[in-house]
C-alpha cells in the first residue's frame, strides 16, 4: 500500500525513527490490514471507521495480547492516520476516543546486584584474552552494563562518539537525540583495550563504527542478544535474559543506590520522567525493609 510506504518513509527519514521502530510500525499496520481485509474484505482507507478498529482491538485481547502490546499497536494505527489526515487523504481518525485495556504497572526484569557482580568476577580479566571475539564480547557485556544504553544504540556507536580523554561516549538515541554518558576508568580502559585489538583485523567495510565482528564488519541484533544470552544465561535467575535487561538493571542498581530519578532519565535518554519512575519501585522496596527494621512504629 503506497501510503503506508509513504507513512514509513515519513518517519524513517523526516522523524529520524530508529530502524527497529519502523519495522515495529509496519509490522503493526500489515497486522491491522491483513485483520481488515480477512474480516471486512477490500476496504479503502476512507471507509475504516472506529467499529473496525474495536474489533481489531477484540481480536488482540482474545489471543491474549498483552495490554501494553495492544496500546503501541493501535498507537501506531492512530499515528498512520494522523499522517493522512494532514495529508488530507482521509477525513477523519477511526482511532480517536477508543477505550484501551488499562497498561498495567509492569516492574522491569532486572538481574540482582549481587548476581551481576559475580557474573563480571566470573569473566577473566578482557586485557588477558587474545581471541578478538572473547575481547569483544566481553566489552560489549562491559559496556551495556556500565551505560544502560540501548541494543541499537551500541550497534551504531561510531569510533569518533568514544572519548578517552574525557572518559565519554557520546549516544544518538530515540529520535535522534544525543546524549553523553560518563565511562568508569575501568570502562575506558577495556573500551581503549578492545580498539587496539579491533586495530589488528581485516575491516572489509563500516571502518566508522566502534564494534565490529571479527570479519570487520557492523554489529548486529542477533551477535549482541547471543552475546548476552551465552554470558548470562546460565548465571543469574530472571525472568528474561536480552540486552535491554542489562539496560534495566543499569537504571535499577543506580536507583538502589540512591541516583538522582532525573540523571537516570539523563542517561537512559528518556524524554519523559514517567518513563523513568518504573526503577523508583527498588529504591522504595529498600524504604520499606529499612522502615520495618528501624521504625518503632513500623509493627
Amino acid at each position: 500500500m503506497k501510503e503506508v510506504n509513504s507513512f514509513l518513509d515519513y518517519i524513517k527519514y523526516e522523524k529520524r525513527y530508529s530502524e527497529n521502530t519502523v519495522l515495529g510500525y509496519s509490522n503493526d499496520l500489515e497486522q491491522f490490514f491483513l485483520f481488515s481485509s480477512d474480516r471486512f474484505g477490500d476496504t479503502d482507507l476512507s471507509q475504516i471507521n472506529r467499529s473496525m478498529v474495536r474489533s481489531w482491538i477484540v481480536h488482540l485481547v482474545q489471543n491474549n495480547a498483552a495490554p501494553s502490546t495492544v496500546r503501541r499497536k493501535v498507537s501506531s494505527l492512530q499515528s498512520f492516520f494522523k499522517f493522512l489526515r494532514k495529508k488530507n487523504i482521509v477525513a477523519h481518525n477511526p482511532t480517536n476516543a477508543l477505550q484501551l485495556p488499562k497498561k498495567g504497572e509492569k516492574v522491569p526484569t532486572f538481574i540482582k546486584m549481587g548476581e551481576m557482580h559475580q557474573v563480571l568476577e566470573g569473566v577473566q580479566d578482557i586485557h588477558e584474552d587474545t581471541e578478538y571475539n572473547s575481547v569483544l564480547e566481553k566489552a560489549i557485556l562491559y559496556v551495556l552494563y556500565g551505560t544502560g544504553m540501548r541494543r541499537g544504540e551500541i550497534i551504531n556507536l561510531k569510533l569518533s562518539d568514544f572519548k578517552s580523554y574525557e572518559n565519554s561516549l557520546s549516544v544518538i538515541g530515540k529520535g535522534n537525540k544525543q546524549r553523553l554518558i560518563p565511562l568508569s576508568d575501568e570502562l575506558t580502559s577495556i573500551i581503549n583495550y578492545y580498539i587496539t585489538r579491533r586495530s589488528l583485523i581485516e575491516i572489509k567495510c563500516n571502518e566508522q563504527f566502534l564494534f565490529l565482528t571479527s570479519s570487520g564488519a557492523k554489529l548486529y541484533p542477533g551477535f549482541v542478544h547471543r552475546t548476552i544470552k551465552k554470558y548470562l544465561g546460565n548465571e543469574v535467575h530472571a525472568e528474561k535474559i536480552s540486552p535491554h535487561t542489562l539496560r534495566h538493571t543499569f537504571a535499577s542498581h543506580l536507583s538502589q543506590n540512591g541516583a538522582d530519578l532525573n540523571a537516570i532519565k539523563s542517561l537512559l535518554g528518556h524524554s519523559s520522567l514517567s518513563s523513568t519512575q518504573v526503577y523508583t519501585h527498588h529504591s522504595i522496596e529498600g524504604l520499606k525493609k529499612i522502615y520495618s527494621a528501624s521504625h518503632p512504629k513500623s509493627d
